[in-house]
């Protein structure tokens, strides 16, 4: 059972929940949206009676602690000592701190990341015509990222998805599968579950091994194949501390936020989190669209642009 007020920390966070309800059990509470696949139909749950939680649309599951610890909002912060200030009132024991400690680092005892069952080395057919019909070179891709893919068997999960393996110094640690299906439901992009991977995808920046005087953010995965080397993706909006980790790690002299045209204020807002920390952090605003939209002309533009500041 669940030893801290769960309902009074999200609460306190202004994070939506739901404890009945479509999509909720009994003995439940429903986040509305999943920090890992970004659903918003109050599908990730959080099991009271045992202290685990289970996304029933990516199937990420684990300790509820590894739940907080993917919520942007606590980013940077300490997430014991935050679930100690609502544990009063609980038997909070020492034994149930080092069941902390074990689920933040429990990520770190892979050694492989596990595949979806059905993995293909060649794209099929459908998944080239997808990417030849957003305007990419579907071999030139296959190559240079070393894409994969899954067709119409293997794992439920990612089937027709593109599967993007992400690398940290130049080992795979995890992988984004990307739908080639556009209808209401699916999920656009769907992360390697935690238990899968060597790093959470949620800690990782895709792309990172291309990054050397200069690093510029944007957002998918889509977005860096338009976009070329020293461009990382964040895998959606925001980065959290260990990210930064990585960035820093790297240490480039110029830091350059490009996301969506819909996410100026994301864009600013990380921008303002990442100053001070290198020599340069600026934010390239897009009049409409997204990069991974840009024809390969206004790509290479916007790139002449970014390295001649």
């Amino acid at each position: 059972m669940i030893e801290f007020d769960i309902k009074a920390l999200l609460d306190e966070y202004n994070l939506a929940y739901k404890d009945s309800g479509k999509n909720v059990s009994k003995g439940w509470i429903n986040l509305e949206v999943c920090p890992f696949c970004n659903d918003d139909s109050y599908h990730c749950g959080i099991d009271l009676s045992s202290g685990g939680f289970h996304c029933w649309v990516c199937n990420e599951r684990g300790f509820v602690i590894n739940l907080l610890r993917q919520l942007e909002v606590f980013n940077g912060l300490n997430i014991n000592r935050i679930i100690k200030d609502f544990s009063e009132g609980y038997n909070f024991l020492p034994v149930q701190e080092e069941l902390l400690n074990l689920a933040t680092h429990s990520l770190k005892k892979r050694v492989f990341c596990e595949l979806p069952k059905g993995i293909l080395d060649e794209l099929p057919l459908p998944h080239k015509n997808y990417l030849y019909a957003r305007n990419f070179d579907p071999g030139f891709l296959a190559k240079k990222y070393k894409l994969k893919a899954v067709y119409n068997t293997g794992d439920e999960k990612f089937r027709w998805r593109v599967i993007a393996p992400i690398f940290l110094n130049n080992k795979m640690v995890s992988f984004v599968g990307m739908s080639i299906i556009r209808e209401k439901g699916i999920v656009k992009y769907l992360n390697c579950a935690t238990d899968d991977s060597i790093i959470s995808a949620r800690d990782c920046l895709y792309n990172y091994d291309t990054i050397k005087d200069v690093a510029v953010i944007v957002e998918g995965i889509a977005d860096v194949w338009r976009m070329g080397d020293g461009f990382v993706a964040t895998l959606g909006k925001g980065m959290n501390s260990e990210r930064i980790k990585l960035l820093k790690e790297k240490n480039p002299k110029k830091v350059v936020v490009l996301y969506d045209a819909d996410a100026i204020k994301d864009a600013y807002r990380l921008a303002n989190t990442l100053h001070g920390m290198f020599e340069s952090v600026n934010v390239l605003e897009l009049d409409k669209g997204d990069p991974a939209d840009l024809s390969p002309q206004e790509a290479m533009e916007i790139r002449n642009t970014i390295w001649s500041w």
